[in-house]
Protein backbone atom coordinates (compact mmCIF):
# COMPACT_ATOMS: atom_id res chain seq x y z
CA UNK A 1 0.00 0.00 0.00
CA UNK A 2 2.88 2.20 0.67
CA UNK A 3 4.73 1.45 -2.42
CA UNK A 4 1.60 1.97 -4.47
CA UNK A 5 1.15 5.84 -2.77
CA UNK A 6 4.69 6.34 -3.59
CA UNK A 7 4.34 5.45 -6.89
CA UNK A 8 1.37 7.92 -7.05
CA UNK A 9 2.86 10.30 -5.73
CA UNK A 10 5.86 10.29 -7.95
CA UNK A 11 3.92 10.10 -11.18
CA UNK A 12 1.41 12.79 -10.13
CA UNK A 13 5.09 15.08 -9.47
CA UNK A 14 6.12 14.05 -12.70
CA UNK A 15 2.79 15.62 -14.46
CA UNK A 16 3.03 18.41 -12.65
CA UNK A 17 7.01 18.89 -13.34
CA UNK A 18 6.06 18.21 -17.14
CA UNK A 19 2.97 20.48 -17.03
CA UNK A 20 3.50 24.51 -18.55
CA UNK A 21 0.64 25.72 -18.45
CA UNK A 22 1.49 27.23 -14.58
CA UNK A 23 5.03 28.47 -16.59
CA UNK A 24 2.30 30.25 -19.30
CA UNK A 25 0.58 31.61 -16.44
CA UNK A 26 3.22 33.50 -14.67
CA UNK A 27 4.88 34.98 -18.18
CA UNK A 28 1.70 36.70 -18.61
CA UNK A 29 1.14 37.72 -15.15
CA UNK A 30 5.01 39.23 -15.49
CA UNK A 31 3.98 40.93 -18.76
CA UNK A 32 1.02 42.55 -17.09
CA UNK A 33 2.25 43.92 -14.11
CA UNK A 34 4.60 45.24 -16.84
CA UNK A 35 2.49 46.77 -18.83
CA UNK A 36 0.24 48.31 -15.84
CA UNK A 37 3.77 49.58 -14.54
CA UNK A 38 4.45 51.50 -18.12
CA UNK A 39 0.86 52.37 -18.53
CA UNK A 40 1.26 54.17 -14.96
CA UNK A 41 4.84 55.97 -15.51
CA UNK A 42 2.80 57.28 -18.57
CA UNK A 43 -0.28 58.40 -16.90
CA UNK A 44 1.80 59.93 -14.22
CA UNK A 45 3.74 62.03 -17.01
CA UNK A 46 1.26 63.14 -19.20
CA UNK A 47 -0.67 64.44 -15.93
CA UNK A 48 2.03 66.37 -14.78
CA UNK A 49 2.19 68.22 -18.11
CA UNK A 50 -1.70 68.80 -18.11
CA UNK A 51 -0.93 70.25 -15.09
CA UNK A 52 1.60 72.47 -16.46
CA UNK A 53 -0.90 73.90 -19.36
CA UNK A 54 -3.55 74.54 -17.09
CA UNK A 55 -0.94 76.40 -14.61
CA UNK A 56 0.87 78.04 -17.81
CA UNK A 57 -3.07 79.32 -19.09
CA UNK A 58 -4.10 80.34 -15.59
CA UNK A 59 -1.05 82.52 -15.18
CA UNK A 60 -1.32 83.66 -18.75
CA UNK A 61 -5.08 84.76 -17.76
CA UNK A 62 -3.89 86.55 -14.23
CA UNK A 63 -1.55 88.82 -16.50
CA UNK A 64 -3.96 89.46 -19.37
CA UNK A 65 -6.20 90.64 -15.93
CA UNK A 66 -3.71 92.54 -13.92
CA UNK A 67 -2.42 94.39 -17.17
CA UNK A 68 -6.37 95.15 -18.02
CA UNK A 69 -6.53 97.27 -14.65
CA UNK A 70 -9.15 95.07 -13.41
Amino acid sequence: MYTNFCRKLHVAFQNLKDDARGVSAIEYAILAAVVIVAVAAGVSGFGNSITNLFDAAQNGLNVAENASGS
